[in-house]
């Protein structure tokens, strides 16, 4: 017992004698234990309130994304940063499984197409097909596109989503002189491949596409055509 009152004797004594080295100790621990507890109300709250938000838009409601969402973003999917570049478009498969858990049901079955079909595509090379891209972007200019856009613009607002489309971004670059029309081209030309990649992509992976070469499409069209129609 007399080991303890010396103990803590000598204890306050070092205290009197470091005044400021002791209270510096003191602030140094109570603001420690004060961040620790403001640190653990913060993440306490963010808890409760992640947990009211999905407890107020009921168990049955699922927010679905394909990719990542913040802000606005108006792409026509041309731009190698484009989300919708790597996230195809929705399968009919995909839209049952979310309406089932929705709990909406099954789709009504398709009435289908009374008449005989069948789906054609040409398959073109991608130097060729880059070609035709590029010339088509230098006709549209050549037929006034610039000027169309400049009309519109005198009517319509350019923010609209519909002037985000290939070619009247452009074009309003052009006219706005942040771009030359030969450069204004290049880049609808660019950006028009970039989409027939995405589309080739997409129609990939229809098992039902009858891909035919444009120097023998004519005739081998016809000929799918006699044999649906039985002729």
């Amino acid at each position: 017992m007399t080991a303890l009152f010396e103990g803590v004797g000598i204890a306050l004594s070092s205290l009197r004698a470091h005044k400021m080295r002791a209270a510096l100790t003191i602030l140094g621990v109570a603001i420690g234990v004060m961040v620790v507890m403001i640190i653990a109300s913060m993440i306490s709250g963010i808890n409760r309130s992640v947990q009211q938000t999905f407890e107020s838009i009921a168990p049955r409601t699922f927010l679905v994304w394909r990719w990542f969402q913040a802000g606005v973003n108006i792409s026509d999917g041309s731009e190698e940063t484009s989300p919708w570049r790597r996230n195809p478009v929705i399968t009919g498969e995909e839209a049952d499984r979310i309406a089932l858990i929705r709990g909406d049901g099954p789709r009504p079955e398709p009435m289908g197409y009374p008449a005989p079909s069948c789906w054609i595509g040409l398959e073109i090379a991608a130097p060729a097909l880059r070609e035709r891209i590029a010339q088509r972007a230098r006709a549209q200019f050549e037929a006034g596109l610039v000027g169309e856009a400049a009309a519109l613009r005198e009517r319509f607002d350019s923010t609209l989503p519909a002037f985000s489309a290939i070619g009247y971004r452009e074009a309003f670059a052009v006219l706005d002189g942040t771009l030359g029309r030969d450069e204004a081209i290049e880049l609808d030309g660019t950006r028009n491949a970039a989409f027939a990649r995405r589309q080739r992509t997409w129609f990939r992976s229809e098992p039902g596409i009858r891909w035919l070469a444009p120097d023998e499409a004519r005739h081998h069209a016809l000929g799918i055509a006699r044999e649906l129609l039985g002729a």
